[in-house]
């Protein structure tokens, strides 16, 4: 069985992030985010999905893309696709590239590039994809409101 990962619930799951930053200082708030990014791998590491999706805002807001051909995915869609993904892998080796935060007030846009490995026991998956998480702040804390993923296929030279 093949398992997608998108995720960007995954984000800097087990691999700290690499790359290039746009930002020389990071403002307050992209530290805050980055935050949720780390408590990502945290949880990720631990296997932790309980923790994992309260990084989530799950409800009507929620919406999630992905290249699995089901088009707009509401809350509950996303809530058990990332749930299934994430019980059955065996283990998951993730490394962020070219993160990029960017806060408008209560909104945040977090892009990157996602190199993943993953083992579930009867395959291994291993590719690239390029990320969009939107974070909306809600009752001071930040939450994944959207997530986008699509495959990455770097330029041959």
């Amino acid at each position: 069985m093949m398992i997608r990962i998108s995720l960007l619930l995954f984000a800097t799951l087990l691999v700290p992030s690499s790359g290039r930053s746009d930002v020389a200082k990071p403002s307050a708030e992209q530290r805050e985010v980055q935050k949720v990014l780390d408590g990502i791998r945290d949880a990720c590491a631990k296997k932790d999905i309980d923790r994992l999706e309260g990084l989530h805002a799950y409800g009507a807001r929620f919406s999630k893309f992905d290249d699995d051909a089901l088009g707009r995915q509401d809350a509950a869609i996303g809530k058990k696709g990332e749930r299934d993904m994430f019980t059955a892998a065996r283990s998951i080796a993730l490394r962020f590239d070219d993160v990029k935060i960017d806060v408008f007030g209560n909104a945040a846009v977090a892009t990157m590039l996602i190199w993943y490995d993953v083992d579930t026991g009867h395959e291994k998956l291993t590719g690239s994809d390029r990320a969009t998480l939107v974070l909306a702040r809600e009752g001071g804390a930040w939450k994944i409101v959207h997530e986008h993923t699509s495959p990455f296929k770097p330029a041959s030279h």
